[in-house]
């Protein structure tokens, strides 16, 4: 065998023993501050939207006093929405100045159906009188707990979303009060955090 060739299998050697296992470190302590990064992420923004849920229906009951109530249209139909002794049915002003103000979208559920919402469908219409997703209405209705989602889609789009019951005095549930986030901000703020634990697991690696 020639000297060149014992050189070139020895440092094939050294490459398969040295840098593939530093690669492989590389790559899982990467992908372990990732996950980390995204868990810590969610947590937060499970955080804000349980605060954010609140302070939507504290600054409604600031303005609008008394308990939320509903009854049926004319027509049998369409839902009046009533707080204290006012009607607010289209009232959706207070949602959008918040929805804005906040980075968050609103709905106001009664049952599992949406009667005030900040949210629009792909022809600029709002989605009044569309329906929550099933475990939506299992989990927040029917158990009577609030709820936070990692991933519900509306209208092709991905949220982080919160629901709280809406509770009558005697017990009832009789909606729910949902604020959603898109998803896709907080994906992108991971994989932008990714760069700084590479670049320490390279240095790691090879210093």
């Amino acid at each position: 065998m020639s000297k060149s060739k014992m050189k070139n299998d020895l440092r094939s050697q050294l490459i398969r023993v040295t840098i593939f296992p530093l690669i492989i470190m590389v790559l899982a302590i990467s992908l372990i501050g990732v996950s980390t990064i995204y868990s810590s992420l969610v947590s937060q923004i499970k955080q804000e939207l349980s605060k954010d849920t609140d302070l939507v229906i504290m600054l409604y009951d600031e303005v609008y006093s008394g308990q939320f109530n509903f009854s049926k249209g004319p027509n049998g139909k369409d839902i009046i929405i009533y707080k204290g002794s006012r009607v607010i049915s289209g009232e959706d002003s207070m949602f959008e100045n918040l929805a804005e103000m906040l980075d968050i979208q609103i709905s106001l559920f009664y049952q599992d159906t949406r009667i005030l919402t900040t949210l629009y469908n792909e022809e600029g219409q709002k989605v009044v009188g569309t329906k929550a997703a099933a475990v939506v209405a299992s989990d927040v209705l029917e158990k009577g707990q609030p709820m936070f989602y990692k991933d519900v889609t509306v209208y092709g789009e991905h949220y982080f979303a919160y629901y709280k019951p809406m509770i009558a005095d005697d017990g009832t549930v009789y909606g729910m009060i949902g604020v959603c986030r898109p998803a896709q901000a907080i994906i992108t703020k991971a994989c932008k955090s990714i760069w700084p634990v590479l670049l320490a697991s390279v240095i790691m690696a090879f210093c």
